[in-house]
């Protein structure tokens, strides 16, 4: 495989107040979400591409091979690398919907995007990957495999504790997100990371102690 798998970041297949400034372009462009609801884990996985193509690839043949299912690449890249090669990572890496960003766009626009769609799709929760980790695989079985632990991750947390609003695996290299978490909180707070981008994971932070307050 390429060189840059040694960059990977490994995703273990295990379970584990004022209003924001949610700024994100007009959304009339967005195409209808592309996934098959009868395909662990039942909802879609937003990857969000930004740089090093050969890198996305491999992790999503890594997820592919565990079984998981449902990615959905956003390219927000330069070269828009992704959706010139839709084919082949629909094909190859078994990649549900290549959608194209209309302009480069900052960590939480693309956040505040993904819980756009999926509250226009009516999904009570999706998942977030990053797009630089490997998908670790413990067993060929079927009840074992990613897709279908995910799935069980989500479902035990409702049954266990109805007001969770996201789950880690492994720090945050995949989660689960509930769209009425996310909504509570008034979604990710965008003032300024243009100017701050160093800012970014402190806005991550913010955004999940604020979830924690409103639950």
């Amino acid at each position: 495989m390429h060189s840059s798998a040694s960059h990977h970041r490994a995703v273990e297949d295990t379970e584990s107040g004022s209003p924001a400034q949610t700024r994100v372009p007009n959304q009339s462009w967005l195409p209808a979400l592309e996934y098959d609801k009868d395909l662990p884990p039942f909802a879609p996985i937003f990857m969000a591409f930004q740089f090093n193509y050969e890198l996305l690839k491999q992790t999503l043949m890594s997820y592919k091979l565990a079984k998981v299912h449902n990615i959905i690449v956003l390219d927000n890249s330069l070269g828009r690398h992704a959706i010139g090669d839709v084919n082949t990572l629909k094909s190859t890496y078994g990649v549900a919907q290549v959608i194209e960003m209309p302009s480069s766009m900052y960590f939480t626009e693309l956040q505040n995007l993904m819980a756009f769609m999926a509250r226009q799709t009516h999904l009570p929760l999706y998942y977030w990957s990053h797009m630089d980790v490997m998908a670790l695989p413990h067993s060929n079985r079927a009840e074992d495999a990613m897709g279908m632990r995910m799935s069980h991750c989500a479902e035990q947390a409702a049954i266990n504790n109805a007001s969770w609003g996201v789950i880690f695996n492994t720090n945050d290299y995949l989660s689960a997100n509930k769209l009425e978490a996310f909504d509570s909180c008034g979604g990710y707070d965008t003032y300024g990371e243009h100017t701050m981008p160093f800012l970014t994971y402190c806005r991550g932070v913010v955004h999940v102690l604020r979830i924690h307050m409103t639950r």
